[in-house]
């Protein structure tokens, strides 16, 4: 199947930041995946983390941090960070957007939010897990350099990535298009919660805010355990 780019149109419809209790939650695990280096600002990339995303992906945006994390409000809304945030240490209610719907035609996603910011760029990505698995409240997306390597010295060494006792999808998907979602789902199955996303990251996606955050934070120190046994880490 060929996967095109998508072109995204964003609507704002309220300039008013979404007002939900839980934003404070995320605020705190935007922190955490701060400190945690899954949400790394693209000017603070080290010189070493700058030759592994150049390894595995088509380019290093300019401006940004690195990941997104959303939860669902109902059926249809979900809040989730903004675009191209400098930082997601310490964040306002100003910096996360309220997606009220997106509407897919051809290569055309048209995003309707409210917001002071427009909604992250990878909102399609969100948007497609939240209408496939209904029990998902949360989702986590972020980038960890330790799983992009560790995952291509296994397929160097004729090795199944499974032996990371995770999930990684089963090609490198295209960013900015309906691929990566379906590889996602592709994937997913009873009890997964934690995909790697091959060239590109991961995606934690559960029935709570706390319980994705936990997840991610869980399977990034077992990535750095197998690491260690690997030699890719000291």
């Amino acid at each position: 199947m060929k996967y095109e780019l998508i072109l995204f149109k964003r609507k704002c419809v309220n300039r008013e930041p979404p007002h939900c209790r839980n934003i404070k939650r995320l605020i705190h695990w935007c922190n955490c995946f701060h400190e945690a280096g899954f949400v790394t600002p693209y000017k603070d990339l080290t010189s070493e983390q700058r030759k592994i995303r150049e390894k595995f992906m088509e380019k290093i945006p300019q401006s940004g941090s690195d990941g997104n994390l959303s939860f669902r409000i109902n059926n249809n809304e979900f809040i989730i960070t903004g675009s191209q945030l400098p930082s997601k240490k310490n964040l306002k209610r100003d910096d996360f957007a309220l997606v009220h719907s997106c509407k897919y035609e051809g290569n055309m996603c048209e995003v309707e939010y409210s917001g002071v910011v427009p909604p992250s760029s990878e909102t399609m990505l969100h948007d497609l897990l939240y209408k496939k698995l209904p029990y998902v409240n949360a989702i986590f997306h972020g980038h960890d350099d330790i799983g992009l390597l560790i995952v291509d010295k296994l397929i160097k060494m004729n090795v199944s990535p499974d032996l990371l006792n995770g999930v990684v999808t089963r090609n490198a998907p295209k960013p900015g298009t309906r691929e990566t979602p379906d590889a996602v789902l592709d994937v997913v199955g009873d009890n997964v919660k934690y995909v790697l996303i091959l060239g590109h990251g991961f995606v934690s996606f559960g029935r709570s805010v706390e319980e994705v955050g936990k997840i991610a934070l869980k399977n990034g120190e077992r990535l750095r355990t197998q690491a260690k046994k690997l030699g890719i880490l000291k």
